[in-house]
C-alpha cells in the first residue's frame, strides 16, 4: 500500500480529532528516498502550537503504520497528497491504526474486576522458594547474558 493512501488514513484519524478545523496533509518526499516521507505540512490550522502538534501527531502515526518519516538536509523533495482512490485500502490503513490505539489505549479498572487473590503465607512454601531463589536468579543472569551475546 502507498503512502498516499497511509497519509488518507492518518488525515482523517487526525480530522476526527479536531472536528472543528478543515485539516489537509500534505507529505514531501525525497527523490532520493521515495518509499520514505521528509515532513509533513499541516493545512487548515492557524495556530502554530495546534499545528507542530498536530503534525507531531501525524508523523508518529505514519510511523506507527511502518512509513519512515526522515528530513535529509540539501534533497530535493516532491509533494504526495492524500489518496483516496482506494477505500478498501484506506479502511485497511484505518483500520490498522484503531488497533494500534486500542493496544496503546490504558486499561482502566472495572468495579466488576476483583482485587487479586493472594495465598496466604505457609512456612512450608516460604522455605521452598528461598531455596528455589538462588537457582532462579542464576538461571535469569545466564539469560541475560546469553542474550547480550546475540
Amino acid at each position: 500500500m502507498s503512502k498516499a493512501i497511509a497519509l488518507a488514513a492518518v488525515q482523517d484519524a487526525i480530522a476526527a480529532k479536531h472536528p472543528g478545523l478543515s485539516i489537509d496533509l500534505i507529505a514531501q518526499v525525497h527523490h532520493i528516498r521515495p518509499d520514505e516521507i521528509a515532513h509533513i505540512d499541516v493545512y487548515g490550522c492557524n495556530d502554530t502550537g495546534t499545528r507542530r502538534a498536530i503534525r507531531a501527531h501525524a508523523v508518529r502515526l505514519l510511523q506507527q503504520l511502518g512509513i519512515q518519516v526522515d528530513l535529509v538536509g540539501g534533497h530535493d523533495v516532491h509533494t504526495v497528497s492524500p489518496d483516496y482512490s482506494d477505500p478498501v485500502a484506506v479502511m485497511l490503513y484505518r483500520k490498522q491504526l484503531d488497533l494500534i490505539a486500542d493496544i496503546d489505549a490504558p486499561i482502566e479498572p472495572s468495579a466488576s474486576v476483583l482485587p487479586p487473590f493472594r495465598v496466604p503465607p505457609d512456612a512450608e512454601v516460604e522455605a521452598e522458594l528461598a531455596e528455589a531463589m538462588p537457582l532462579l536468579r542464576r538461571m535469569e543472569a545466564a539469560i541475560k547474558d546469553s542474550d547480550d551475546d546475540v
